[in-house]
């Protein structure tokens, strides 16, 4: 789902829908997802005016940088690899950031194509593995903690199940990994991995929009695993 909300909407709780026995947290009503919440408190304390980053089309990384840096009047210059899926954020991107559209290549070469072309922009690195960044997930997920035992939620970099495994001790964090080489995994949480590969769309979708190539992959494992009352924590769609 591609929205051009304001920034206003991102004080908002987030929507919590029902279905069958569970209960899905619909974040993908935020364009961008629930990273552009934490985002939009984190880069203002960088005290800086341009960032680049490398991302990609399966992705929402590049997307919600995009929009935040657009909101909070910051100049956002992104490498993307091309390929034959189009993401459907892919045409509002190039509208409100300085976007380059790559031949495929690995991001670590992105990186030193962007970095040589913007020296001026500070580098954000996939995911945003970053200490601080983590601290604002931690306190978005403190903020909007959900009334339940379990809950799921999708990983790529990792960095939002570590954040949630840190703000929520006392709820059991269900990860399913949509990558081959995910970030490092908190240990109080239970691990799943996606038999499709990231660039592979889900091959059994859920009843409620999402992004196909990684939260999606969910609801495969909910359907083996879910108990009554779960939460689903739909980052994206």
């Amino acid at each position: 789902m591609v929205c051009t909300e304001g920034h206003y909407q991102l004080m908002k709780p987030p929507i919590l829908d029902h279905h069958n026995d569970y209960k899905v947290v619909r974040e993908d009503l935020i364009a961008g997802g629930t990273k552009r919440r934490a985002l939009s408190e984190w880069l203002p304390t960088l005290d800086l005016a341009h960032f680049s980053y490398t991302g990609s089309v399966f992705g929402y990384g590049a997307y919600a940088l995009a929009l935040t840096c657009h909101d909070l009047g910051y100049d956002c210059s992104i490498y993307i690899s091309k390929n034959n899926y189009t993401a459907l954020w892919a045409e509002h991107i190039n509208q409100i950031a300085n976007v380059t559209w790559t031949a495929p290549a690995p991001l670590s070469l992105l990186k030193e194509q962007i970095t040589t072309k913007y020296p001026e922009a500070y580098f954000l690195e996939a995911g945003f593995p970053n200490d601080s960044f983590e601290q604002a997930l931690i306190n978005v997920f403190k903020n909007n903690k959900p009334d339940a035992k379990r809950v799921w939620i999708s990983a790529v970099s990792a960095t939002m199940a570590r954040a949630m495994a840190k703000a929520w001790s006392d709820i059991e964090i269900q990860v399913v990994c949509c990558a081959k080489h995910h970030g490092e995994l908190p240990k109080n949480i239970t691990p799943y991995y996606a038999p499709e590969k990231y660039h592979q769309k889900a091959k059994i979708l859920p009843p409620y929009p999402s992004a196909v190539h990684i939260d999606a992959k969910i609801w495969q494992f909910v359907e083996q695993h879910g108990r009554q009352g779960d939460i689903i924590w739909n980052l994206a769609a």
